[in-house]
């Protein structure tokens, strides 16, 4: 930009100013925010931004949910490492992006020209652009007939350009290439180029929303990779987050408030946890509310093992009871936190007890990240967060279980049985019933579907067909007649069954995770437990908490209806009670 004015020394100096908006601003011109977003078809697409950078667009939401042809999608690369000291590329992440752009082009290329979707890539650096580029050129001469794809249309060829070149520019469709990973020797530098350095989180910003209906983010990282020190800028800050929300479909990263401790009582829990060797950030913000404390993952520095809530400062001055323990709680169970309560008065009367069960729930939350880590290999959908658990003070402890002890993640039976022929359907009734009393033990209540497939999957039988299903419901009525298990309303139960456990279904894949398959009882014994938990909760929050902890994020219309259903059930058999619009447990009146 040019400096303005005639050559008098009235002209405003213009060199450290970014753009022509800059140079306007710096003239004291009228500013107006731009409030209605039009561009994206998807919410998903601005939601990240306007969440960092805008705070007040009126974003349109869309119908389709999935997110699998529309919206923010992620795609994790593995075993794709950093070139670091070298070519300072990811060159598997490269070859990826290049075979997914030459898919999208076959794709396009079976279209009307005039619905065809374009395309742009972007990455973060220059030497991954150019690692991009270098694998595109030897895609290209071996697939020419896709060529068409990259000529047109003119208005908006195909590109391939680094962070700092792409404003202005947008496209159907964006894949981002982030580049930046660990090294072979799994070790990752918090340096990420222009987003270190300042306007990063601006070059960001622009990145994000560059799609008008997909885009497509390659990257070796999650957002957990991500640690954010005291130094941490911006534009750190703002991958951190875009990262969560492209990997996990939920805004709001928990980040040190740099605040102190509120009391001498959390300086002393942060002390015990210190000498116990792990790191602790007091008062992590997280959508507007502040944890007393939390304990860093030491496999993963970028994320928090467990929250830890103390009756200190915040606690007391909040407004009501309900403030406290259920609206808070709750708020923060559904950003993802796995919460432990200490209570100041069991503290002080029995440190020693209240440091076992601290070191019990970080130890149960380490193991839970494990699991959860695992599971999420074996499916695509974001796994829930792990159910709060509270040490509760000595005088309710009679009364009261912690959610940790009484939920716990389902666990599948594992059949060790074989097939002489692939025909399921002609194995003989009597075997069948051995097999299903084999799944009752580990999973009852299981619903006889849920058998049949833990039946089915063992044998390598990829359906289960209308001749299969009546030899299954057989076997249920031989097994139930025989005494083996109790069969009733198209669930079965153990024999010696007295009590239902409640199970965490996050790690269950999406084609069978259905709230059908969960029994009246289980759905019964998960409201009761939310409403003890949340010391009374209003009808209409029940259904909602009740299937976070069975394991569902997502909860339909349909699903609200049945645990609705249980709801009513519990309110008629005198199990619960309605009190000034608010349903409590019999045990708390």
């Amino acid at each position: 930009i040019a400096a303005d004015g005639d050559g008098d020394g009235d002209g405003i100096a213009t060199t450290d100013i970014e753009s022509v908006l800059g140079l306007f601003c710096s003239r004291s011109a009228h500013q107006r925010m731009l409030r209605w977003h039009y561009r994206s078809k998807h919410e998903s697409l601005i939601e990240g931004s306007n969440y960092l950078f805008y705070k007040t667009l009126v974003v349109f939401p869309s119908p389709d949910q999935r997110r699998e042809k529309l919206g923010l999608i992620y795609r994790k690369i593995t075993n794709a490492p950093y070139e670091r000291a070298r070519t300072r590329t990811n060159p598997t992440e490269a070859r990826i992006i290049a075979e997914a752009v030459m898919e999208h082009a076959a794709e396009q290329l079976k279209r009307d020209p005039k619905e065809r979707l374009t395309l742009g890539v972007a990455a973060f650096s220059v030497a991954q652009r150019d690692a991009i580029l270098d694998q595109l050129e030897i895609a290209r001469r071996a697939y020419p007939g896709l060529e068409e794809f990259f000529a047109t249309p003119p208005h908006e060829p195909f590109f391939v350009k680094n962070l700092e070149n792409i404003q202005g520019d947008e496209r159907d469709v964006i894949f981002i290439s982030v580049g930046y990973g660990r090294t072979a020797e799994g070790y990752l530098a918090m340096s990420f180029g222009p987003v270190n350095r300042d306007g990063g989180e601006r070059r960001l910003n622009v990145l994000f929303t560059r799609a008008r209906i997909r885009c497509e983010v390659f990257t070796t990282l999650s957002s957990d990779d991500i640690e954010l020190g005291p130094t941490a800028g911006s534009g750190l800050r703002a991958l951190k987050h875009f990262l969560h929300y492209a990997e996990h479909g939920r805004l709001g990263v928990a980040t040190p408030a740099g605040r102190l401790p509120d009391s001498p009582f959390e300086e002393q829990v942060i002390d015990t946890l210190v000498g116990l060797g792990y790191e602790v950030h007091p008062q992590v913000g997280c959508a507007g509310f502040f944890i007393d404390m939390a304990v860093i993952d030491p496999s993963k520095p970028g994320r928090y093992l467990i929250g830890i809530e103390c009756d200190g400062a915040a606690y007391h001055s909040a407004r009501s009871a309900r403030d406290r323990d259920r609206l808070r709680g709750a708020v923060l169970h559904g950003l993802g936190w796995n919460l432990h309560r200490i209570w100041s008065t069991a503290w002080f009367k029995s440190r020693d007890r209240e440091v076992e069960r601290l070191k019990a729930a970080i130890l149960s939350a380490q193991q839970a990240t494990s699991d959860t880590s695992r599971s999420r290999e074996l499916e695509d959908q974001p796994t829930d967060v792990e159910p709060i658990s509270e040490s509760i003070p000595v005088a309710e402890e009679k009364n009261q279980k912690s959610s940790s002890a009484i939920v716990r993640p389902y666990v599948f039976c594992q059949l060790d049985i074989s097939l002489t022929s692939n025909d399921l359907h002609l194995v003989p009734t009597i075997q069948l019933v051995e097999w299903i009393t084999q799944v009752v033990a580990v999973e009852s209540p299981v619903h006889w579907i849920e058998a049949g497939r833990r039946i089915a999957d063992s044998l390598g039988v990829q359906r289960i067909g209308n001749r299969i299903q009546e030899a299954l419901i057989r076997a249920c009525q031989s097994g139930s007649r025989s005494k083996k298990f109790k069969y009733k309303d198209d669930f079965l139960f153990s024999i010696t069954q007295e009590h239902c456990p409640i199970r965490d279904r996050s790690a269950f894949p999406p084609q069978t995770k259905k709230l059908e398959y969960v029994s009246h009882m289980e759905i019964c014994a998960a409201v009761e437990h939310v409403v003890m938990e949340g010391f009374g909760m209003p009808n209409d929050d029940i259904p909602v908490a009740a299937c976070r902890l069975l394991g569902f994020a997502r909860v339909s219309e349909e699903m609200r209806v049945a645990v609705s259903a249980c709801r009513d059930s519990l309110v008629s058999a005198g199990r619960l009670q309605q009190r000034s619009g608010m349903l409590i447990h019999e045990m708390m009146s």
